[in-house]
C-alpha cells in the first residue's frame, strides 16, 4: 500500500485518527494582543466551545488584536464558518481587530469556495499577523 497525496476534504472530518475534537489555547501576549490557537475539528458539536473561548477575548471597549491561529484545524463545518463570521462581526462592533492565520488548514479553501475570503484579514503565519499594520 502506498500513501498517495490527497487534498483535505471540506465535507467530512478526517477519520484517520478517530474524532480529534477541538482544542483552544489562549496566550495573551499583552493587554492589547491575544493569540488563540485552535486545533482539531470545528463543527456543530465543538462550535459552542470555540465561540465562547474566542468571544471572551473580544469584550466591548477593549482595543485588542486577536490573532486566531487556525493552522491546526483539520475540519471546519458550516457551524464553524458561521462562528467565524459572527466573531468578525463581534470584533467590528467592539472595536477589536481579528486576524486569521490559515497556514495549511483547509479553512482557506472553504473561505474561498463560500466567497468569504475578503471578509477576514488572512495571514499564513502568526508572526505575519502580529506584525501587519
Amino acid at each position: 500500500m502506498t500513501d498517495a497525496p490527497h487534498s483535505p476534504r471540506l465535507d467530512a472530518p478526517d477519520s484517520g485518527i478517530g474524532g480529534s475534537g477541538l482544542a483552544v489555547a489562549v496566550a495573551e501576549d499583552s493587554p492589547r494582543l491575544a493569540v488563540v490557537t485552535v486545533s482539531g475539528e470545528l463543527d456543530m458539536a465543538t462550535e459552542p466551545q470555540f465561540s465562547a473561548e474566542v468571544g471572551a477575548q473580544l469584550p466591548p471597549g477593549r482595543e485588542i488584536l486577536v490573532v486566531l491561529d487556525l493552522d491546526g484545524v483539520s475540519f471546519m463545518g458550516s457551524a464553524g464558518l458561521k462562528a467565524l463570521v459572527e466573531l468578525q462581526q463581534l470584533a467590528d462592533r467592539h472595536g477589536a481587530r481579528l486576524r486569521l492565520v490559515l497556514g495549511q488548514s483547509p479553512t482557506g479553501r472553504l473561505l474561498e469556495l463560500t466567497g468569504l475570503r475578503t471578509t477576514f484579514a488572512l495571514f499564513e503565519t502568526v508572526e505575519e499577523a502580529r506584525k501587519a499594520a
